[in-house]
């Protein structure tokens, strides 16, 4: 039962990285697969360092880091800026929806979560001004270090 289960979402894993990459007209390499597994399977964004410890395969700097920036450039991941020395990824759950969604960082464990049901709408931008992209991050203690 156990292994059928496990089976079943494996596949389910191996189409979604299959349709966003067919998605966003990028070839299959197994390093696209695997970094965008790591994203699919985690519930938490990563940054890059987690992602390489979660990755199978030996794959060099220079192919990793180039299929980092096509990823985030196709935006098929999304980065999350914490501050200065923080940085995560999260997988761009719906490239239909808008892009605008809160990101909280729990000081307690050092996770982020992104909150796609918080919304907001530009106000008092100067004339002749236009917003095309906005960041929310939210500091504060998730419901498990609270």
């Amino acid at each position: 039962m156990f292994a059928t289960m496990l089976h079943l979402v494996l596949c389910f894993n191996m189409k979604k990285i299959t349709e966003i990459l067919h998605q966003n007209d990028l070839v299959r390499t197994s390093c696209r697969e695997e970094i965008i597994k790591a994203f699919v399977e985690s519930p938490n964004p990563l940054s890059k360092d987690e992602v390489k410890t979660v990755i199978p395969g030996n794959f060099d700097r220079t192919t990793f880091y180039r299929t980092f920036k096509t990823l985030i450039s196709k935006d098929v991941i999304h980065k999350i800026v914490i501050d200065n020395t923080i940085v995560k990824y999260a997988i761009t759950e719906n490239q239909n929806q808008t892009k605008q969604h809160a990101h909280f960082f729990c000081k307690g464990c050092n996770r982020v979560f992104c909150i796609p049901m918080v919304s907001w709408t530009y106000k008092g931008l100067p004339d002749n001004y236009y917003a095309e992209q906005a960041e929310i991050l939210i500091k504060g203690y998730c419901a498990n270090c609270n």
